[in-house]
């Protein structure tokens, strides 16, 4: 029957053993760890401590796994000294070294991390020899591993830590050596500049320049190797691969060897275009409302906390007759043309913070030649970066020419408020008249038709009339009788409530007509008659029985 791989390797670990005693029952049982693997790389036996270094409980959990599958992968792991280990290609290469001799030389030692069965990356000294059957074909590797944990230099873990640091920077980092050549880059300088480690490594960055920027990046250099400081900083712009310009600010700082001398320089590169943009867009913004407090109609000032001039527009000095230099640095309340300490009340910073929307009334300002002049003034408070009150920014219009305008509209409205006055008066007087002239027609125009017509109107009916005629006559003084009502509603006042049936009938009772008269002229029953009469008499007020209501209509209608 043909021998496994393993069996084959475990038989000729038994021979060289020279004193007789199994080689492989003596690995196991060794405190080492240590571990067996065909020339496919392939687990065929291990012991316990090589499983427990790992975190395994058992071996069998191991057996039959492929080693590769123990090694770390390229990237960042966390590792068992607690720093964060980040496997590039560098270490990539260092494994490759490893195997490469091992197959050369038949052993070979090496570093190498190992991954853990919670996650964690061990690192692990190594010692593997290959070991060859009777015909020299290989036939397996026996691995001896030692924890590194502990013996992991503090300068190993500082300098893992650190490239960590120089691999995740967000800014883009470049190292040079002395003769300016680029060793290292880290990943966000790559993406930066659209390079990949291969393009950059063994080039000189000023390649990677616009043309005018060359002479003043190696002028930085040539300072900051020649200078006192030992960093250098300044601004220029740099050269993508795609070919477009962009702008970085680049930290230099000096390299020293061992000797202290110059041994190369790190360079930090920043992008920024959104800095540069957010500059633009800022003094775009500032000479934008410059312009506009220079130019504008109104005058324009802003103070201190204090209450002193520190700008003011050219509308501003038109209207007081003082220059900038004259007005900067002066106080307010200085413009007034009366005691200041009356009046700057108004120009207070506490005063003027108390209001939500600007602080707006009129005064009087004194110009530099002397003269009193009017003015309005709107404040509002200015803000510093926490939010304190800061100054004051003031707009003042001059309202000498509108003042003098509303004091003359008021002294017309005043002339023809008194003109109007006087037209009242008259108006009156002529209205009074011509009312009284109305009613003392009204009152002739009454008295006559009661004393001249009313009179004749009764004596024709007592004459020999046919009640034709007598119909005619009836209708005429009940004409004559509505005619005059308005006139006997004016007449008195205390029968304005009577409605013109009440009056027509009151009228006919004035004269002397009784109930049933009333009713053969106006047609109504002599029970609606007596009804009238008695709603005439609560009308007028007239609750005697005992006064007759056609004696008291005679003497006041």
């Amino acid at each position: 029957m043909k021998k496994q791989p393993g069996e084959i390797l475990c038989s000729h670990i038994e021979k060289a053993c020279d004193s007789g005693t199994s080689l492989l029952q003596h690995a196991l049982s060794s405190s080492l760890a240590m571990i067996l693997t065909d020339v496919h790389g392939t687990i065929i036996n291990l012991n316990d401590s090589f499983a427990r270094m790992l975190g395994y409980e058992t071996k069998q959990e191991l057996t039959d796994r492929s080693f590769s599958e123990l090694c770390a992968p390229a990237g960042t792991h966390i590792c068992s000294t607690g720093d964060r280990i980040t496997l590039d290609d560098q270490y990539q290469q260092q494994q490759a070294q490893y195997a490469s001799r091992l197959l050369k030389t038949g052993s070979a030692s090496t570093r190498m991390y190992l991954c853990r069965r919670d996650g964690m990356v061990l690192p692990v000294d190594v010692n593997a020899s290959l070991l060859a059957d009777e015909s020299a074909g290989r036939t397996g590797v026996l691995t001896v591993c030692a924890d590194a944990t502990d013996r992991l230099e503090p300068r190993q873990q500082q300098t893992d830590f650190l490239f960590d640091i120089f691999s995740t920077a967000r800014d883009g980092i470049y190292v040079s050596d002395a003769f300016g050549r680029c060793i290292m880059v880290n990943r966000a300088f790559c993406a930066m500049t659209g390079y990949t480690k291969e393009d950059l490594i063994g080039k000189s960055p000023p390649s990677l320049l616009p043309e005018t920027a060359e002479a003043a990046l190696n002028q930085q250099i040539i300072e900051a190797l020649n200078g006192n400081a030992d960093m250098s900083l300044f601004e220029t712009g740099w050269r993508h691969k795609n070919g477009t310009i962009f702008p970085v600010e680049v930290c230099l700082a000096v390299l020293k060897n061992a000797e202290g001398e110059d041994n190369g320089i790190v360079a930090t590169v920043r992008d920024i275009s959104r800095r540069v943009h957010a500059e633009k867009e800022a003094l775009a913004a500032k000479a934008f409302l410059e312009s506009v407090f220079i130019n504008a109609s109104e005058g324009l000032y802003v103070t201190d906390s204090l209450g002193n001039f520190i700008m003011v527009n050219q509308a501003f000095c038109d209207i007081t007759g003082y220059t900038q230099e004259e007005l900067i640095g002066r106080y307010v309340p200085s413009l007034l043309p009366f005691d200041p300490v009356l009046t700057s009340r108004e120009y207070d910073l506490d005063t003027v913070s108390m209001h939500d929307d600007f602080s707006r009334f009129e005064t009087r300002w004194q110009r530099r030649d002397g003269r009193i002049f009017f003015v309005e003034v709107r404040l509002a408070v200015l803000k510093n970066a926490n939010g304190e009150d800061d100054g004051l920014v003031g707009i003042v219009c001059d309202t000498t020419a509108r003042k003098s305008m509303e004091d003359a509209l008021e002294a017309r409205v005043r002339e023809r408020t008194a003109s109007l006055e006087e037209m009242n008066k008259a108006l009156t007087v002529l209205l009074r008249g011509r009312e009284e002239d109305k009613k003392t027609l009204e009152e002739k125009i009454l008295a006559n038709l009661s004393e001249l017509v009313f009179p004749y109107l009764e004596k024709l009916k007592t004459s020999r009339l046919d009640e034709r005629q007598l119909s005619s006559l009836s209708i005429i003084e009940a004409n004559l009788t509505d005619i005059l009502a308005p006139f006997a509603l004016r007449a008195s006042g205390r029968n304005h409530a009577l409605t013109p049936s009440e009056l027509r009938i009151a009228n006919l009772i004035k004269q002397g007509m009784t109930s049933k008269d009333i009713a053969q002229i106006t047609g109504l029953s002599t029970r609606t008659i007596d009804h009238r009469r008695e709603s005439i008499r609560n009308k007028l007020g007239i609750t005697d029985r005992k006064t007759p209501l056609s004696s008291y209509l005679l003497s006041s209608f």
